[in-house]
């Protein structure tokens, strides 16, 4: 599940910019060192999220995966979720009529609770998007 949304939150960050250059490395240390303080990680995630290894990061991940949501603009101040903000990003990595199946499929999987608004909508989108170019 750990890797399903770190790759997605990837994907989200890097169609925001130049994604044939390699800015992964960036994405992780723009976003991901504050949103691991922000949500008080302990050190040794810390640690491993500065290496680049934001799949050892052991507690706290759906906070985590928020606060990312949240600086890309997809999480409200409200902890509503904004879909415009996520066709935005999905239709920049994915063709435009798969764009909108995810949208229609996963608008309704945002959760409520914090720490847990980005995440079942997340996994949702990249379980659509593997069933679409499998079919």
């Amino acid at each position: 599940m750990k890797l399903i949304i770190c790759t997605f939150l990837v994907f989200f960050y890097l169609s925001g910019t130049q994604a044939q250059k390699g800015y992964v490395t960036k994405a992780i240390m723009e976003l991901g060192l504050p949103c691991a303080q922000e949500v008080g990680l302990s050190s040794e995630s810390l640690k491993s999220i500065q290496s680049g290894d934001i799949l050892s990061i052991q507690e706290g991940f759906g906070c985590f995966a928020d606060c990312i949501a949240k600086k890309l603009g997809m999480i409200a101040d409200d902890n509503s979720f904004h879909l415009g903000k996520y066709r935005e990003r999905i239709g920049k990595i994915v063709l435009p009529e798969v764009a909108a199946q995810l949208e229609e499929t996963c608008k309704g999987s945002v959760g409520t609770e914090n720490c847990k608004i980005s995440g079942s909508v997340l996994h949702c989108s990249l379980t659509k998007i593997v069933d679409i170019f499998y079919e």
